[in-house]
């Protein structure tokens, strides 16, 4: 067993010892209101850090980023088995907040009183006490004792009983495989050899020195003559797929589908520039957050003092009044990552991959109408 880690972190040793008597909401709370926005993302990295999680470290930002930092560092405690751990201890114990009623979800302890109470009272009610419990046994025990005598008379004819219907099961599995192996002869002949059988079947054997004359005529009465549908069903198993006794289908084929080949394209790589001309691939940049006073010139000026050439460059419509401009940029495929560098653009640029946006036109949305 390797050796735990030990690490000193107020924040995490509280988390730690508290996830599992107290609800997640109530421990978001209480590390909101007493620690700060440095110290949980310092423990966040730490505790990923230590237990080399394969998730990515998400950078939080906004109003809400220390509870959103706290919720990740509760769920990667909760997800990672105990053992795996390392033990965090707090250098001061003063920076352990404490948990008072206005962190404690009242409703939730009545609640649990409540249930408490109701699987008390179950209890109470489904079972029996000691005196009821004594009064059965001694019932059971006299109801046992005037039993007895009655199992020593009744042995003799259960054996009997036992007896005659093994024989009666026997005969009936006789009496099926005849008609069995009568099915397969030809349907003219299969009616009358299969009353035959049957007779035949009830006088195979004699009958038995232990049972009377009575107990064989119940049961030669009891054995079912095949109907013509019987004769027929079974005459025709023949021509199906091999059943086991059960009628079980034991013959399986493996199915198999065949993987399509992906056709991948590839590139020429001549150099030599002949009657071909090649159209290079092309990238979308989105630009705004421009002065209302900049128009394509000053963005095609940027780009060649730059030293980067460009496709063209349009000035995007707006569908709602602004206060600035946007831009899209079309430049080769090739040079995307030099356009989307911070360095090539101004301070409070702002730029990404522009999004295609396909509309509709009005002869479209009037036959949509329609």
């Amino acid at each position: 067993m390797t050796e735990r880690k030990v690490i000193i972190n107020e924040l995490l040793t509280f988390i730690q010892n508290k996830i599992d008597v107290l609800d997640e909401l109530s421990v978001l709370q209480i590390c909101a209101s007493n620690f700060t926005d440095l110290e949980v993302e310092t423990a966040k990295i730490e505790l990923y850090s230590t237990l080399s999680c394969s998730q990515h470290i998400i950078r939080r930002k906004g109003d809400d980023k220390i509870k959103k930092n706290i919720k990740d560092i509760i769920k990667v405690l909760k997800e990672t088995d105990p053992d795996d751990q390392p033990i965090f201890v707090a250098r001061d114990l003063n920076r352990l907040p404490p948990i008072t009623f206005d962190y404690v979800d009242v409703t939730r302890l009545l609640k649990d009183l409540t249930f408490l109470k109701n699987e008390i009272n179950c209890i109470r009610t489904e079972c029996i006490t000691k005196s009821e419990l004594t009064h059965f046994e001694t019932s059971l025990r006299s109801e046992l004792t005037q039993l007895r005598p009655r199992d020593v008379d009744m042995s003799n004819t259960n054996d009997s009983n036992k007896l005659t219907r093994t024989i009666h099961t026997q005969k009936t599995k006789r009496l099926r495989d005849k008609i069995t192996s009568k099915a397969s002869q030809p349907a003219s002949r299969t009616i009358t050899e299969s009353a035959e059988s049957a007779a035949s079947c009830a006088g195979l054997h004699e009958p038995d020195d232990n049972l009377s004359t009575s107990n064989l005529s119940l049961e030669i009465d009891s054995v079912v003559t095949p109907t013509y549908r019987d004769i027929v069903t079974t005459q025709s198993l023949p021509m199906t797929k091999k059943l086991d006794n059960q009628g079980i289908n034991n013959e399986f084929r493996l199915v198999e589908y065949k993987k399509r080949k992906h056709k991948t394209n590839m590139r020429g790589t001549l150099t030599n520039k002949g009657r071909i001309q090649v159209m290079l691939s092309q990238a979308s940049v989105y630009v705004s957050r421009t002065k209302k006073t900049v128009n394509e010139a000053d963005i095609i000026a940027h780009i060649q003092d730059m030293g980067e050439e460009f496709v063209s460059v349009e000035l995007l419509q707006q569908n709602v009044e602004t206060t600035f401009n946007s831009f899209k940029v079309v430049v080769a495929a090739d040079r995307l990552n030099r356009f989307l560098d911070p360095s090539f653009w101004p301070t409070g640029l702002v730029f990404r991959r522009f999004r295609e946006r396909f509309t509709k036109t009005p002869a479209e949305r009037r036959n949509n109408n329609n």
